[in-house]
């Protein structure tokens, strides 16, 4: 082994003949940023993403979508993934960087730090072939602050072929310059939780007791967004024991009563909203599961009211919810439906929504 020096600048590093290797381009395959002081940013092999035998929902429309703008575009492409964890976002990035390594020999370098400044960007920027450029949970890495300082690299000011993928949990964090600018991050898809039709084909697959795919479908809609995390688990327990859902879940890490999501709350007799001058509880903040022992009063109107309507409530009425009269559950509308000690009075439990209601672009008019 012959002893040879490596120079960066002024500076010499012994190193052995057999272990220096030139190349012209990054060979295809996944590489993490690293820096130190003396060496500045340098790339380390880590092992390829791996990912499972078959993909559920639109992971591969949607990677092949990416992928496809990504090669048609002279310069960079960005693409924002927000979502709880668990939804399906590291999934799409890890099939993009599988499909583009196999396809056309385009490496990933995944950013763990939050790295920034000129001398990142010219690192970045400066290689001279395509690459995907991974951010993952983005806005955990990149306070508030530090994210203005990418805002030049997204541009593509560089003119570098490059794919960001950015993925957050908490979109609200992300740089308010970062959004709604298709100039710096192309596309943005947000994830909240499972589809119907994604759990219906996960259990056609993998449950083995096919009569229960109702079971997981139901507990499902208990939970705010139900993830990938939380289906493989619910669906191996009840494969493992030939339980049902409901008992599979008895002792696995998802309690649905625990999360804090809004609930609208009404009232209705014999199928019809009760008119009253006021509610107790117009929404609540937990879970209708751990609410046993909520009690809510619908206020009279006073005899005096011209307001009032001819069916509206002449006295108040109050009542006690009790787990064991829960009565039905909407799997497709989050809406829990408990019975009360008056057979003819239900109360009705809704899911409120705070995310961006879906666009129509249908009704947006092609022309004048």
């Amino acid at each position: 082994m012959t002893r040879v020096y490596r120079q960066d600048g002024n500076t010499f590093f012994p190193t052995s003949n057999e272990a220096l290797s030139i190349r012209e381009t990054l060979p295809a395959g996944t590489y993490l940023v690293q820096h130190s002081p003396l060496a500045g940013y340098y790339l380390e092999r880590i092992a390829d993403f791996s990912l499972p035998t078959k993909l559920y929902g639109e992971v591969n429309k949607q990677a092949e979508r990416i992928i496809e703008t990504f090669l048609k575009r002279p310069a960079g492409t960005g693409a924002l993934l927000s979502g709880q964890k668990g939804a399906g976002k590291t999934m799409l990035t890890k099939r993009i960087s599988q499909l583009v390594q196999q396809r056309h020999g385009i490496p990933t370098l995944v950013v763990g730090e939050p790295y920034h400044g000129e001398d990142f960007n010219a690192f970045v920027s400066g290689m001279d072939q395509p690459a995907v450029v991974l951010f993952d949970e983005f806005e955990k890495v990149y306070d508030r602050e530090t994210q203005p300082q990418l805002l030049t690299l997204l541009d593509g000011l560089h003119n570098s072929k490059k794919l960001f993928l950015l993925t957050c949990n908490e979109r609200m964090r992300i740089n308010t310059y970062m959004q709604n600018r298709p100039g710096r991050l192309f596309y943005a898809l947000e994830f909240a939780g499972l589809s119907k039709d994604f759990i219906q084909e996960y259990c056609e697959d993998r449950l083995e007791n096919k009569a229960n795919i109702r079971g997981v479908q139901t507990v499902a809609a208990f939970f705010g967004e139900f993830s990938f995390d939380m289906l493989q688990a619910l669906v191996e327990e009840m494969n493992r024991y030939g339980e049902t859902a409901s008992q599979a879940m008895q002792m696995l890490n998802m309690r649905p009563q625990e999360e804090e999501t809004a609930f609208e709350v009404k009232g209705y007799r014999n199928g019809r909203a009760i008119l009253c001058d006021g509610q107790s509880h117009h929404t609540v903040n937990r879970s209708p599961l751990a609410l046993d022992g909520l009690e809510v009063t619908f206020y009279s109107y006073d005899d005096d009211d011209e307001d009032a309507p001819e069916d509206g409530l002449k006295k108040n009425e109050s009542y006690e919810l009790s787990i064991d009269n829960l009565r039905s559950l909407d799997v497709d509308n989050g809406q829990f439906v408990f019975g009360t000690t008056d057979p003819a009075v239900t109360i009705h439990f809704t899911r409120r929504r705070y995310r961006a209601a879906p666009m129509n672009y249908d009704a947006i008019p092609e022309a004048a």
